[in-house]
């Protein structure tokens, strides 16, 4: 080996220094783990907070300031690169501490040894060197130039401001004069407050090629502006920041933003954050002093005056300090890592919110919650080394079971331990905030969201789930609208499924509450959730315990509209208890009411269709199936109708219900005309089902009482007919109509005479029902009225009403019927339609012998009364009826009979010699009788000459004979002459006399019986 080998290898032998890297290059690694984004103001805002500070100020001073300094001047006082523009100023009310110079100076080391200091002067401030090259810091009567660029010992350069030469005092002033309060007089006096300079960096440095401009400087202020409204929540002392920027034209400064404590709150909460503040001091280190709370309602506003947008939020905070009942593990590393077991929570009020995690700064934002839950968590966590995620083990030492770092442990034992107890307390306030404000559903459905769930919680804040739920069985975290709105347990509350219907659960709601229970609707998320872990210790609402409050208290039935009880019975039925409803009125009537189910007397239609407007007035006693199609769909068992006492509307109930209907719309006895509801339209329909449900021949037994038949007057009104009133059409197509006179003799009979078939009247019924005008159906409507019970009085009603040419009209109507008549005999019998021939009219029970017929007719009355018998129909009709016919022979003894025998009194000689001249003249065949001739004989029925008496022909002589009279000369045995001699033109006398003959035969003619050739019979 050569000897310049072994002079080297011995120059390697013993100690020697560990190269260090320039301070830039240090710088540079540091810049690489703070990104350049919001956090370095968050950075800026920490350390005044760790300062005391009140207020942060920061402002983008855009002004171009370039002091004329000489390179000679520049290379002795290199510190007067840091007083130039445009820079970033931030100003805090604070003042630095002898620790504060030390510590900014340093660098990967902190003197902030206190557990409640948030940050380290030692990286996080170093992150502004991503703005400038040069900062500079004035606090109280110092100011402290960095130059990174000057060799080590000449990095940092402090001084007294009193002590700075003038030349660098004139460009202080003219850089910050006017700045947050900078004047000549903190040149001399000191200045009241921090203000940090930053200059910007406009150009490539051996630092950082990092240009930064005002677009960046306003990226940073946005990406404050995005948090700001939770940048406050859990600082102890700061209470205002605000953003600043020189006007582009007057370079004025101009307030741009703010965030702040709102003035209604900042001297409570001022007054709270210290008391909890100098209480946590007082802990002793061996952490026997007892847990504590701090709870915190502030507002927060924030001032967008470039956007002129103003937001205020409510905010509840708690913050615990957990001194007891920890675990070994946690007691161990709050001693050995000198952390404060310190967690916070805060929940904006009224409104949700996406938890985020803080260090009392918000950690950087992440684009999901870095939690899951519905709070922003605030503590002493133990962060990476760029402060901007807390430490959690990785994927493979969860895996594993192998991460043993402390300060994994210590995150872990927060979120396990103290989390709970904050996160149980935020509930807690923020139900007693809800009760003060009379709990708004905005809190408490914000209540409801900050049930934590597995599901929802991300995997390393999971640990605290379980623990809160355990927690939440003894908290009154559900609400109630019972006693008029409060809280109460788990225990004590009685759930609605969250899978009802809205409008259902509103109707379940109303009647627990008004039966004084305890009812809570939750989330369904939240219910689910309390199912899967305190199943045992809930109640949910069940159908039969709504059934059991509705009997015990019955205000549902007037305090429950109709549609929100069809809303429950629905719910009843659906829950398959039918057996729960008898009782409650809960049943749907078509009146658009409801009524007791179990009550007797209601119905329900097979056809919903069918049962349109069918029966008005009996609505309260029909179930309404449309208002309930479930209630329509159970109906249809047999069963079902038992249980609620429904009454299914059959064909053998339907008439019943329909008499019932029409008996409260008509008034007994009275005729019965069409109105509303009874109109035209409801006996369509009464018609239409009626001919879907009936045959036509079972109408008269099953509606026969009922007014069904319409008959429309002239007055233009339609009036009812009972079906079982005898019927007829006065006219219908094809068929000769009944004459005038006939309809007034059916009437007067109490015969309903329609004028004609209307079209709702179905045509199936005539002939059944409404019969035809025929004789046949005349007939079937006599055969009615013949079972009438009132059948004598309308007989009478006929016989003293009917007109002449009525009973004329209706003989003749009678007369030409081929019909044989059956019932209606008797009231035919009955009529006095008949003219008998002592001209009255008589019927058939009074006079049944028809006269005889003859030609020329009866010349005198008969002593016995018949019926005329003139007409063939009227023959016709009396002989179908049972009527005889009285032989002439036997009428004409029976009258010489009575004139004989002295009886006929009425114009007795005069109608003796009319009957004897019509028996001589018309009928001398009956002379031929025995009987007759003799009789005849007997009949005085000639006057003499002088009128004094009457003589039987026999008695009298020919007064043309001139040998009789001489021979009777004074004796008064003669008829006047002219009775022998007038005789008519065609040889028939008009009058009694002789017209042959010479001498009076009269007594020869009569002579046995057999009268004289010569003498002429009379008329």
């Amino acid at each position: 080996m050569d000897q310049d080998t072994q002079s080297t290898d011995s120059e390697d032998d013993g100690y020697r220094c560990m190269e260090l890297p320039t301070l830039v290059k240090q710088l540079q690694v540091i810049l690489d783990q703070y990104p350049d984004d919001g956090q370095i103001l968050k950075e800026l805002i920490q350390n005044a907070e760790d300062a005391g500070a009140e207020v942060v100020d920061i402002l983008y001073d855009g002004r171009t300031i370039q002091p004329d300094i000489d390179a000679k001047e520049l290379k002795q006082n290199a510190f007067l690169k840091s007083l130039q523009a445009p820079a970033l100023c931030v100003y805090n009310d604070a003042l630095f501490t002898k620790k504060d110079w030390t510590g900014v100076s340093m660098l990967y080391t902190s003197l902030k040894d206190e557990p409640q200091k948030i940050g380290q002067f030692g990286l996080g401030f170093k992150s502004v060197f991503h703005i400038t090259d040069y900062p500079c810091i004035i606090s109280g009567d110092q100011i402290l130039f960095i130059n990174p660029e000057q060799v080590a010992h000449k990095v940092c350069f402090s001084k007294k401001l009193r002590n700075l030469s003038d030349r660098v005092k004139s460009i202080l002033t003219l850089v910050l004069c006017g700045t947050f309060g900078f004047s000549d007089k903190s040149l001399t006096d000191g200045y009241n407050g921090t203000l940090f300079w930053f200059p910007l960096r406009i150009q490539a440095s051996n630092l950082s090629g990092n240009l930064y401009t005002k677009e960046k400087v306003m990226d940073l202020f946005q990406a404050f502006k995005s948090e700001a409204p939770v940048t406050l929540l859990f600082l102890n002392s700061i209470h205002k920041v605000q953003l600043f920027q020189t006007h582009a034209a007057t370079d004025e400064k101009i307030r741009a933003f703010c965030v702040q404590l709102s003035n209604s709150c900042l001297t409570s909460v001022k007054h709270q954050r210290r008391d909890f503040a100098s209480k946590v001091q007082l802990i002793d280190l061996e952490l026997m002093s007892p847990s504590m709370e701090n709870r915190l309602h502030v507002v927060i506003e924030t001032e967008d005056l470039i956007n002129s947008k103003n937001i205020s939020q409510a905010w509840i905070i708690n913050n615990v300090y957990k001194i007891r009942d920890m675990s070994h593990n946690f007691s161990s590393l709050c001693k050995e890592m000198s952390r404060f077991p310190y967690v916070g929570v805060a929940v904006p009020v009224g409104q949700q919110c996406e938890g985020h995690v803080f260090c009392f700064l918000p950690l950087p934002l992440q684009s999901h919650s870095p939690t899951g839950l519905q709070v922003h968590v605030n503590g002493f966590f133990a962060l990476s080394q760029n402060r901007r995620h807390v430490k959690w083990p990785t994927a493979d030492q969860m895996q594993n079971q192998s991460h043993t770092d402390k300060a994994i442990e210590w995150n872990k034992c927060l979120v396990s331990e103290v989390l709970p107890m904050a996160y149980c307390n935020i509930l807690n306030e923020l139900i007693q905030h809800s009760q003060q404000e009379q709990n708004p559903d905005d809190q408490i459905k914000q209540v409801y969201s900050l049930v934590p769930k597995q599901e929802n919680v991300c995997v390393h804040w999971k640990p605290m789930v379980d623990e809160v739920l355990r927690e939440l069985q003894n908290i009154p975290f559900l609400f109630t609208e019972n006693s008029g709105g409060c809280w109460i347990t788990v225990q004590c509350a009685i759930l609605l499924d969250s899978n009802m219907a809205t409008d259902v659960k509103e109707v379940i709601k109303k009647i627990f509450l008004w039966c004084n229970e305890d009812i809570v609707d939750l989330p369904g998320d939240v219910l689910a959730l309390l199912e899967s872990t305190m199943h045992t210790s809930i109640t949910m609402v069940s159908t039969e315990q709504v059934c059991s409050l509705l009997k015990s208290n019955d205000c549902y039935i007037k305090q429950l509209s109709l549609l929100q009880k069809r809303i429950l019975l629905r719910y009843i039925i659906s829950g398959g208890h039918l057996d729960f409803l008898p009782g409650l009125n809960l049943l749907p009537t078509m009146d658009g009411c409801f009524t007791e189910i179990g009550k007797e007397d209601v119905y329900v239609w097979q056809d919903v269709k069918a049962s349109e407007c069918l029966l008005p007035g009996l609505e309260a006693s029909l179930v309404d199936i449309e208002a309930s199609p479930e209630l329509g769909h159970i109906l249809q068992s047999e069963e079902n109708r038992d249980l609620f006492n429904v009454g299914l509307i059959t064909r053998d109930i339907f008439p019943k219900l329909l008499q019932r209907c029409i008996s409260q719309h008509f008034i007994a006895n009275n005729p019965k005309y069409l109105h509303e509801p009874v109109d035209d339209c409801w006996l369509r329909g009464v018609w239409t089902y009626i001919d879907n449900n009936y045959s036509y021949d079972q109408l008269g037994q099953t509606f026969g009482t009922l007014p069904l038949i319409p008959d429309l007057e002239e007055q233009g009104k339609t009036r009812l007919h009972d079906l079982q009133k005898p019927l007829i059409v006065e006219m219908v197509d094809g068929v000769n109509s009944l004459s005038r006179h006939m309809v007034d003799c059916l009437r007067r009979l109490s015969i309903v005479v329609l004028k004609h078939i209307t079209e709702i009247t179905p045509n199936g019924i005539v002939g059944v029902i409404i019969q035809y005008p025929t004789h046949a159906g005349v007939l079937k409507v006599l055969d009615v009225v013949a079972e009438d019970d009132n059948i004598q009085e309308k007989i009478s009603q006929f016989n003293t009403q009917a007109t002449h040419e009525e009973r004329e009209s209706f003989t003749h109507f009678w007369g030409e019927a081929t019909t044989c008549f059956t019932k209606s005999v008797h009231i035919l019998r009955s009529l006095q339609m008949f003219m008998a021939t002592d001209g009255s009219p008589k019927c058939l029970e009074d006079v049944d012998t028809l006269a005889p017929v003859v030609e020329p007719p009866f010349p005198i009355p008969s002593p016995e009364v018949y019926l005329v018998s003139t007409s063939r129909a009227v023959r016709s009709l009396a002989l179908s009826l049972g009527a005889s016919q009285k032989e002439l022979d036997a009428a004409v003894i029976l009258t010489l009979q009575h004139m004989i025998e002295g009886k006929h009194m009425a114009k007795a000689d005069k109608d003796s010699l009319k009957l004897m001249e019509f028996l001589i003249l018309s009928c001398s065949y009956l002379l031929e009788h025995d009987i007759v001739a003799k009789l005849a004989r007997g009949v005085k029925f000639l006057a003499s000459q002088n009128g004094s008496t009457y003589f039987k022909a026999c008695q009298l002589f020919d007064p043309t004979s001139s040998l009789l009279t001489q021979l009777f000369q004074e004796e008064d045995k003669f008829p006047p002459l002219k009775t022998c001699q007038n005789q008519s033109a065609e040889g028939r006398p008009n009058t009694v006399g002789v017209t042959r003959g010479r001498r009076c035969d009269i007594c020869r003619t009569f002579d046995n019986g057999k009268p004289h050739s010569e003498f002429e019979y009379f008329q």
